[in-house]
């Protein structure tokens, strides 16, 4: 079975490398983006599986990112994971399909079982 690629995006320079190095653990491949604009050129650039964004960063934020990706054909269908600490950021996505959400301060467990039904994996595969 091939790697699933996940695009993590965050201004955190911490939360990429510990969701990141957690994500290759489980036989992800991971790309990375600190902003907005980078993102959908990484999406352009990458063809992730899965996105994981942030909502609040500078320069452009993860709503006007997904808004962006989502007008894209070639990218408006892959899933995307978004993490808030802002319990309300679901009213901003929903006119968008495909996207879960999470509290940033979840736990791990909750998001792998996020990303496992996001990608259509099986427990066994992750």
């Amino acid at each position: 079975m091939l790697s699933k690629k996940i695009l993590i995006v965050d201004d955190e320079p911490e939360m990429l490398d510990i969701l990141g190095a957690r994500l290759k653990t489980f036989g992800f491949e991971i790309c990375t983006a600190r902003e907005g604009s980078e993102a959908v050129e990484k999406v352009k650039d990458e063809k992730p599986d899965l996105i994981i964004m942030d909502v609040l960063m500078p320069h452009m934020s993860g709503f006007e990112a997904m808004k962006q990706i989502r007008k894209d054909p070639e990218s408006r269908a892959i899933p995307a994971i978004v993490i808030s600490s802002y319990a309300g950021v679901k009213d901003y996505f929903s006119d968008m399909p495909g996207i879960e959400f999470i509290q940033k301060s979840c736990e791990s467990k909750e998001l792998m079982e996020k990303i496992k039904v996001m990608l259509g994996q099986t427990e066994g595969h992750l």
